[in-house]
């Protein structure tokens, strides 16, 4: 049977979490240009994310 977490999306759409997950996506690809573009404004971009997830 598959384990239960409680209150795990409330955990996972923090902007703390976003962050970390933001950090692991663009391990390596720091120089794309893609990634430069969305770092540039990279703590609304995540807030934006987290509200559409929201």
């Amino acid at each position: 049977m598959a384990k239960t977490y409680k209150n795990l999306f409330e955990h996972l759409t923090t902007f703390e979490a976003l962050h970390r997950a933001y950090g692991r996506v663009v391990k390596g690809r720091r120089h794309q240009m893609d990634v430069i573009r969305f770092e540039t404004n990279l703590e609304s971009n995540l807030i934006e994310i987290q509200n559409s997830l929201l």
